[in-house]
Formats: structure tokens, C-alpha cells, sequence
């Protein structure tokens, strides 16, 4: 979804109380792959992923990562999700180390969205399961009945724009940006704290994506969770974001607030990407 920047809102409009505790703190993470076949070492290559990544989150903020494909976004995302480990580096949840938190509560605590809606949803189980799946684990403390189990999910649909009529469906039959619903209430279920979603609208339709990412929005000034913003599109992070970090090559060349990153970039790369935004014409 790509338009002028200048058509956004601003920043400073969104929020009536800023809260300036932080949540998360990524501490110089590293990623590298080695990629090739083991058995002829001489034509195995490294892949520098992420490079002494640092950055805070803070309650109930959205910080958006913006960079081209290739860039790390993906595998930041996945490390702090827990899918992957970091070669270096920690990631800290309110001063803890996430890989000291249990995964059932880690689950609880982090849930991340992604771009491909029906590779993140198990084909051969119906939206319903998956749902009631994602209640039982996000309450995970106390033994809910099924009154209670059906009640919450239609309240995550709800929220999500969606009706119980779906919960026998399987992902295939529901459309792309259907199924992207189902996928953020399946994450809302679990309660979490901290929500990344990564590229989540750029698989859909434009008048879709629009959709999706003003319920993003409105969910989390709602569910007062913090939010992590992957993109490749600037004016998406300008639209979603209050600051962002601007990967290049897996490092961040730049980081601060949008405004003053839009305003005033310091980096040649992040210049770059203000240049290609599209301008609409007046």
C-alpha cells in the first residue's frame, strides 16, 4: 500500500497519555546462516542476517521496522517471536531474559502475525479448533468451560469484524484478507503483551489492506498491547508506527521518531526510501 506521506496523520494526534515504560529491549542481536551443501565446504557461504541489533519498546507504543526484502526484518521478528535463536544478543521482556520465560507463558507474552495468512493457519484443522486452541493457551491458568471457551471466541471475532458462521470453515475457504482476520483474533486470544506483525498486508488487495490495517490500529489502542510494525513500505510505517528503525543489510543505519526520521533523515539509505515513496499528484 504505497501513498504520499504527506496524507497521513500525524503522530502527535493518536495519543492523549504517553507511557514511557519500557517493555522490551533487544540488546545487540546477531543472526548468521551458513547456507550451501556440508559436504563441499569450499562452496558454502555465510549470510549475515542481523548484525548488533539494539532497540527499547515501550508500553503500549508501535514501533515500526521498515527495509527492503532480504534486510532482517523477518529474522528480528522471529528471534523476538522465540521461532528463532540469536547466534548473540538477548532480548529482554520488563528486564528478563525471554529465554529464562517459560514458552507456555513466553506464547502468552509475544505472538506474532505474519504476511501469508494461510501458511500460518494449520490447513487441516478447522478456524474454530485453532481458535478455541488459542483461548485454552491464553488461559492457561484457569480451567474455562466450553460456555465460556464459545463465548470468548465470538468476542475475538467480533472484534475482528468476523462471524461465527466461519468457525467450521477450513483457512482454504476463506479469502486472504478474511483469513488475516481470523489470524489477528487468533493472537488476540492469547493475550499477549506484545504483537509483531510482519508484512501483514502486503499479500492483499489495496482496498483491503486499507481495512486491515486501520483494525490493527484500532485494536491496539483498544487492547493497549505494544505493537512491532514490519514493512517494506514507508508510508505503511508512517501511517502505523510512533518511531521506527530502518534496516539496511541487517544492521539499523537510522532510528528515532517518524517525524523527525521523515523530516529530517541522517542516512543516505533512509533517503533513499523517502524518495520512492509514490507522490500522488495534486
Amino acid at each position: 500500500m504505497s501513498k504520499n506521506l504527506s496524507s497521513y496523520p500525524l503522530k502527535g494526534e493518536r495519543y492523549a497519555v504517553i507511557c514511557m515504560n519500557k517493555i522490551l529491549t533487544v540488546n545487540t542481536i546477531s543472526k548468521q546462516y551458513h547456507v550451501g551443501s556440508m559436504w563441499f565446504p569450499q562452496h558454502r557461504k555465510t549470510i549475515t542476517a542481523l548484525h548488533d541489533v539494539s532497540f527499547d519498546l515501550e508500553e503500549k507504543k508501535i514501533i515500526g521496522i521498515v527495509g527492503e526484502s532480504g534486510s532482517g526484518k523477518t529474522t528480528l521478528g522471529k528471534i523476538i517471536a522465540g521461532i528463532e535463536m540469536p547466534d548473540r544478543g538477548s532480548v529482554l521482556f520488563n528486564g528478563k531474559n525471554l529465554n529464562s520465560i517459560p514458552v507456555r507463558k513466553r506464547v502468552k507474552t509475544i505472538q506474532m502475525i505474519f504476511q501469508d495468512p494461510y501458511a500460518s493457519m494449520n490447513p487441516k484443522l478447522s478456524l474454530g479448533f485453532q481458535l478455541q486452541e488459542a483461548i485454552i493457551q491464553g488461559n492457561w491458568e484457569i480451567n474455562l468451560g466450553r460456555t465460556e471457551i464459545h463465548d470468548k471466541i465470538n468476542f475475538y471475532l467480533d472484534q475482528v469484524g468476523m462471524k461465527k458462521n466461519i468457525l467450521e470453515a477450513y483457512p482454504h475457504q476463506l479469502s486472504g484478507g478474511e483469513l488475516q482476520r481470523v489470524t489477528i483474533a487468533r493472537a488476540l486470544a492469547m493475550q499477549p503483551q506484545i504483537i509483531i506483525a510482519d508484512e501483514p498486508v502486503s499479500s492483499l488487495d489495496l482496498c483491503i489492506q486499507a481495512q486491515i490495517l486501520n483494525l490493527m490500529k484500532e485494536l491496539q489502542e483498544q487492547f493497549s498491547f505494544s505493537f512491532i510494525f514490519i514493512s517494506h513500505d514507508l508510508a505503511v510505517i508512517n501511517y502505523m508506527a510512533d518511531n521506527v528503525l530502518v534496516f539496511h543489510n541487517g544492521s539499523v543505519v537510522e532510528q528515532g521518531s517518524v517525524s523527525s526520521i521523515l523530516s529530517n533523515p541522517e542516512n543516505a539509505y533512509t533517503r533513499e526510501l523517502i524518495a520512492a515513496v509514490p507522490q500522488v499528484p495534486t
